[in-house]
């Protein structure tokens, strides 16, 4: 492909939401999680992080509890809910600097279910 194909492909302030369903091989652990969304932020907005934050969410039901992560990059914010009864993770990438959210999707479902992923 060339250079000038591969930069139209590259898509700026994008948000992308999807969902992984049933990620019964995750560890829901905040440094497994932490780290997961340092690779995702990299992959956007390489040694930009800002901060990375996991917290407790939805104690008062037992089918939403489960843990909250907000990932801040340079310029990018990365959110997500993963549901500690069912193992399914909710996410959205908002980003001002250009991505390809193919490879946003392809590394959530190789580490976080999807193709039998092995964990985050």
């Amino acid at each position: 492909m060339k250079e000038s194909e591969e930069k139209q492909k590259i898509i700026w302030s994008l948000d992308l939401a999807f969902n992984l369903k049933n990620c019964k091989g995750i560890a829901f652990e905040e440094k497994v999680i932490k780290d997961f969304f340092q690779k995702l932020g990299n992959k956007i907005d390489n040694n930009g992080e800002v901060i990375g934050i996991v917290n407790e969410f939805g104690k008062h039901d037992d089918n939403m509890s489960g843990l909250r992560v907000i990932h801040e990059t340079q310029n990018s914010l990365i959110t997500a809910h993963l549901v500690l009864k069912t193992k399914d993770i909710y996410l959205n990438v908002h980003s001002c600097v250009g991505y390809r959210p193919s490879e946003d999707i392809d590394l959530g479902a190789r580490g976080g279910g999807g193709g039998g992923g092995r964990g985050l």
